[in-house]
């Protein structure tokens, strides 16, 4: 009995905490603005739930994901004592501080991989999804009513349009809800089946006004790519699934789509990218240049620095990674302030190295690769909800490769790494369906 007890009320804790994110962001902008501590509410948090997924994962994993939880920490634990030695300026609380955003992400996969193994025949998947969506109601409504007050936090410092509601950091919450916006499909029309009313669509549709007030191109590309990917779900679901009454759906994302397109010479996002293409004018830079900036916002430049710093890195470095920011010392010295690559792979690579690369991402290439595999063999049991899952977590692996601020932003990689294990649990369900049968 005790077990039992201890089982749901763990269990119910995890799931419980994705109702929480929108208020640990909140308090974390509020702490940001107010406290002058070094580290957030939401920073302090969530390392202490790191601490709790750890503790979880060692003790209720299986054998595979504890063996695979040893291997991560041997390989950051390798960066920290390499550096120690070889990095000039070494700082062991700025290392462990960036160290764990990454370790957070990829703990959060382990973690709710495990609750959904320790409980297949529950209904753990939908309550996932509805949290899920409530999250982005929230959300939404935090954005309306600070614009509403006039009380917004600006996405930029100066000169520049946008704002991130009363969240503080604008590329997080605009990634997160891009990956939201999918999912949030699921759970609306599921309601939109039971009752016949489009009320819940109300949510996806109004969380595209967030993406255009960012006034970030990855807030815009979300909104665009969201709609296409629900458009192609329930576009399939109408012609596979012959649901004639996903018509009116289609409708709808069809006209929102539209309209978010037409729009765009008005949004904050055109104006950001006019103002850039008249400063780059303005300094001689040529069209190429300016054209690799708007994409990449300097980062290739960063990039640049940190491959540099690698090739005169020391051999151990070079396998087991150069730590936060690189060897940013030598740069320093010649008057370069080093910033933060903000591409996630590159920096799991150049900070963590090869070693630590390879084993970070391996729990995903697996995941995603038994789940494409299965849904392959299975074509005829694919539905829309797949094609959603999917939209949602080639987003967010194509924003974390060249814009970063997601494998890296706690924040942000939970949602991912939530969406990959609902995808798995799918993808599950269709394995024991194929073994019953056989």
């Amino acid at each position: 009995m005790a077990k039992k007890i201890s089982k749901l009320m763990s269990t119910r804790f995890f799931i419980i905490f994705i109702l929480l994110q929108p208020f640990i962001d909140l308090l974390t902008s509020g702490s940001m603005l107010l406290w002058t501590w070094e580290y957030s509410f939401g920073t302090i948090v969530r390392s202490l739930f790191l601490g709790v997924m750890v503790v979880y994962v060692m003790f209720e994993g299986s054998k595979r994901i504890k063996i695979y939880s040893l291997f991560l920490f041997a390989a950051f634990g390798a960066n920290l004592i390499v550096n120690y030695f070889f990095k000039s300026g070494f700082s062991f609380f700025a290392e462990i501080q960036y160290m764990i955003r990454y370790v957070y992400t990829i703990m959060t996969l382990l973690t709710y991989v495990t609750i959904i193994n320790r409980n297949p025949e529950t209904d753990i998947k939908e309550k996932i999804i509805k949290y899920l969506y409530y999250y982005l109601v929230m959300i939404v409504v935090v954005f309306i009513a600070a614009d509403v007050s006039d009380t917004v936090i600006t996405s930029y410092a100066y000169h520049r349009l946008g704002h991130s509601g009363w969240f503080f950091a604008a590329n997080d919450i605009g990634n997160t809800i891009g990956m939201l916006l999918p999912v949030s499909f699921i759970y609306a029309y599921r309601k939109y089946r039971t009752s016949g009313a489009l009320l819940y669509f109300v949510t996806p549709v109004a969380a595209v006004y967030p993406l255009l007030m960012l006034g970030t191109k990855g807030g815009y590309f979300a909104a665009i790519l969201g709609m296409l990917g629900a458009l192609a779900a329930f576009g399939y679901d109408v012609v596979f699934g012959k649901r004639k009454q996903t018509m009116k759906i289609l409708l709808l994302i069809t006209v929102v789509l539209v309209f978010s397109i037409v729009i765009y010479p008005k949004t904050y996002v055109s104006y950001n990218i006019n103002y850039i293409v008249a400063v780059k004018g303005d300094e001689g830079k040529t069209q190429v240049e300016t054209e690799q900036f708007i994409i990449g916002g300097g980062r290739e430049d960063i990039l640049e620095e940190t491959e540099t710093m690698s090739k005169d890195a020391d051999f151990l470095q070079k396998i087991f990674g150069m730590g936060y920011k690189g060897n940013y010392r030598s740069f320093y010295d010649k008057g370069i302030v080093v910033k933060p690559i903000e591409k996630d792979f590159h920096e799991l690579y150049y900070y963590y190295g090869g070693v630590g690369l390879l084993i970070y991402i391996l729990p995903m290439l697996y995941l995603l690769g038994f789940s494409i595999m299965k849904l392959l063999m299975n074509l005829k049991k694919i539905t829309f909800e797949h094609f959603l899952y999917v939209t949602s977590i080639v987003l967010g692996l194509f924003v974390a490769n060249f814009a970063g601020h997601v494998l890296s932003a706690p924040s942000v990689g939970y949602v991912l790494m939530l969406i990959m294990a609902l995808l798995y649990k799918d993808v599950v369900k269709l394995e024991r369906e194929e073994k019953t049968i056989v």
